[in-house]
């Protein structure tokens, strides 16, 4: 049945956006952005992502996230191609031997664990809190512990970060949080984002920041198949120069460099 009321429903002008884009999920990448773009002209968009002037804005991220989250010397800023989703997989499969725990309290944070459980061979604790709840850390041994700094699906922060042991890593991930939540992020091993949230950036782009601990474990032997795309060795090593593994978005890289700056 239709409802009339509704159909004839005039919304005050001062209630309707000034910018009808869907803003729950990404943010509005400013105009601005656009037209700075646009400047550029041929000599960024459709070039080699090896070429010089992407090389030198990649490392200008780089350097400008460093300062952002006032990380040490040390950190070492990754990029890669997927979203932040498939550093759900690739975490597990890359920095983890046996034994790895996750806190939920949502949708996503529960994703982030369903993609742990699908690991062959893989120990996976799941310290869940009700939907609309905060996470209670407990005493655990897993090697890594995921957390999730903001849940897109509840709005619920963390209120800290766990206290880990000498031999633990901590995993967060940011991607609805990052930028805009005051955090410590020298605290963590792997603190990663997709920049279309806080930075005004698009899709299919993964940021992580990796302490030098995070990037020894990425380096270890691995002790289980790891398909190439969700290598992150590679993705590493690019980092170290100031690139990304595989062929990037530049429109990504130029808005996310926007927008931080």
């Amino acid at each position: 049945m239709t409802d009339t009321n509704l159909e004839n429903l005039e919304l005050p002008s001062e209630l309707i956006p000034s910018d009808m884009r869907f803003t729950p999920g990404p943010s509005l990448i400013p105009v601005k952005f656009v037209d700075e773009l646009r400047t550029t002209g041929s000599n960024y968009l459709g070039t080699s992502h090896r070429k010089k002037a992407v090389v030198d804005l990649t490392k200008e991220i780089q350097q400008e996230i460093k300062n952002y989250f006032d990380l040490p010397a040390d950190y070492l800023v990754v990029f890669g191609n997927g979203g932040a989703t498939c550093l759900f997989d690739a975490l597990s499969l890359n920095v983890v031997d046996n034994s790895v725990a996750h806190y939920t309290c949502g949708e996503f944070s529960s994703k982030w664990c369903k993609a742990s459980k699908l690991i062959p061979d893989l120990k996976v604790t799941e310290h869940k809190a009700d939907f609309g709840q905060g996470v209670n850390y407990v005493n655990d041994d897993s090697e890594l512990i995921c957390v999730t700094l903001n849940e897109t699906s509840t709005g619920v922060q963390l209120a800290e970060f766990p206290d880990l042991k000498d031999n633990q890593l901590l995993a967060v991930d940011a991607t609805s949080g990052g930028g805009q939540i005051t955090w410590d992020v020298a605290k963590t091993d792997f603190f990663f984002f997709s920049p279309q949230k806080v930075f005004a950036s698009e899709g299919g782009l993964w940021v992580m920041c990796c302490s030098p601990r995070g990037v020894e474990k990425i380096r270890e032997e691995k002790k289980r198949y790891v398909p190439q795309f969700m290598d992150l060795v590679p993705a590493v090593d690019n980092a170290e120069k100031g690139q990304v593994y595989t062929t990037p978005s530049l429109s990504s890289l130029f808005f996310l460099h926007c927008q931080i700056k």
